[in-house]
């Protein structure tokens, strides 16, 4: 299978600053969640939203990859990613996951990570595919 990106805009740019909502401690030093989402909705290749529900408890795959180093890397041919984006543990989501039921296939998602974050300054992008897995997805975006 080809992976093809499409890159005109699945509303990635409006994903929540990764940046902006990492991790600090509050007072008594409790460590706050990391948390990614988006707010426009994504579409797929034809300009509907991508499809999930989080009452069904599956729609397209969201996946968040460290950078460990380089720069955003295009996945390899089968969808699998190079060596240098690696999944980030627990980032694994997708569309419609922690989204109201009364919002089915509404292009958006929500990934909040309370504990195994990735150190302060650590490079992160979000990649969405259009189907639940790579192996049926056929197109993907990324946020960077």
């Amino acid at each position: 299978m080809k992976m093809t990106i499409y890159s005109k805009t699945l509303g990635l740019a409006a994903l929540v600053s990764l940046a902006a909502v990492a991790r600090s401690s509050g007072q008594g030093g409790v460590t706050l969640p990391l948390l990614f989402g988006n707010t426009i909705p994504i579409v797929d290749e034809w300009g509907n939203n991508l499809r999930g529900s989080s009452t069904a408890g599956t729609g397209a795959l969201v996946q968040i990859y460290r950078i460990t180093s380089g720069s955003v890397e295009a996945p390899n041919t089968d969808g699998t990613p190079q060596p240098n984006n690696v999944p980030l543990p627990g980032g694994t989501a997708f569309i419609g996951h922690m989204v109201g039921s009364h919002l089915p296939d509404s292009g958006l998602f929500a990934i909040s990570m309370p504990v195994n974050q990735p150190p302060i300054g650590t490079r992160l992008f979000i990649r969405v595919f259009n189907r639940p897995t790579i192996a049926e997805s056929s197109f993907y975006c990324d946020s960077a």
